[in-house]
């Protein structure tokens, strides 16, 4: 089996780039959907959300994600002790979902995959990079540019993809550009030949 890690910055274009790994045969393991509809509904995790971070974040109907984003995004210690508490429920799903997929090609698609230490399960890990982040997420998500930069101080710039990663998807042109992009690493992934 080949795990392939990847991940970059929000606004990168990484889910763009794991949509045509998926067409590719990869099967596609998006960890933020995983967080969402798995490890967030798990009552023991829900609970340790609640004594951390009170009622407003997690009551009766659930988590409360706005409010809980609104909080970790602008305290570093609220984010910090979220990652505490969420990493271990994280990576036990995702070796769970590894573990009942009976194919060849896994893609595990995590923003922080080496804050996680997924990359420690993967044979290689691919890093989607890009200039105008901040643009890119005012417009997918409807934010203002201030809250586009204060969500991506919470994250790695692209000088530590580069650094790290086994492959650098330069996403700075159209999206056929991004495409022979994967394309050119998922070939190099197929026959063993890394950086």
């Amino acid at each position: 089996m080949i795990i392939t890690g990847i991940t970059g910055q929000s606004g990168s274009g990484k889910t763009t780039a794991a949509r045509f790994f998926a067409g590719k045969g990869f099967y596609h393991i998006d960890c933020d959907l995983l967080v969402h509809n798995k490890v967030y509904k798990n009552k023991e995790l829900l609970l340790k959300l609640k004594c951390a971070f009170g009622d407003s974040c997690v009551n009766d109907a659930g988590l409360d994600r706005r409010a809980l984003g609104r909080l970790v995004f602008s305290e570093k210690s609220a984010y910090n002790k979220l990652m505490e508490l969420v990493v271990p429920y994280v990576v036990a799903q995702i070796k769970a979902d590894i573990e009942e997929y009976t194919g060849d090609l896994v893609l595990v698609d995590a923003p922080m995959l080496f804050e996680y230490g997924l990359e420690k399960m993967c044979t290689y890990t691919v890093g989607v990079v890009a200039v105008n982040t901040v643009g890119r997420i005012c417009r997918r998500d409807g934010i203002t540019q201030k809250d586009a930069v204060r969500r991506l101080e919470n994250q790695k710039n692209a000088d530590f993809y580069r650094a790290r990663c086994d492959f650098i998807i330069e996403n700075d042109g159209d999206i056929a550009d991004l495409e022979k992009s994967v394309c050119g690493v998922i070939d190099r992934i197929l026959k063993g030949n890394n950086c």
